[in-house]
């Protein structure tokens, strides 16, 4: 796998402590986390990295 960082992408909901998980579709999968109040988030969002490049 190709291990280049990539520029940062705003989120649609900012979150801290978040679980990703990798895709097979090289698709990554941001759930929960908390909010800069440390609220719990509980919306998932889908980032797609050669969206990005």
């Amino acid at each position: 796998p190709d291990f280049t960082p990539l520029d940062t992408v705003p989120l649609v909901v900012p979150r801290t402590a978040a679980r990703a998980i990798a895709l097979p579709n090289d698709q990554i999968l941001l759930v929960g986390g908390t909010d800069a109040n440390g609220a719990p988030i509980a919306t998932i969002e889908l980032f797609t990295p050669e969206n990005v490049r």
